[in-house]
């Protein structure tokens, strides 16, 4: 299996990659992958962390959702 090197991503365009040993967020925002994250960082579970994304997201990507 090839070995993934985040530093020398080879496409022109490219998302910003959030690392986590023992959770994982994921969204169309990098804030609002960190929020997901550190949210379960401190003991939060899945709902909360989703939670916390979504209400992230519309203050992150203003023209890309909405609160519904």
């Amino acid at each position: 299996m090839p070995q993934f090197d985040p530093l020398k991503y080879s496409f022109a365009s490219h998302r910003n990659i959030v690392y986590a040993k023992k959770g994982m967020a994921c969204s169309t925002s990098p804030i609002a992958s960190q929020v997901g994250l550190d949210i379960l960082k401190s003991g939060g579970n899945a709902m909360d962390a989703a939670i916390a994304m979504a209400t992230t997201l519309p203050l992150v990507e203003p023209t890309g959702n909405g609160l519904g």
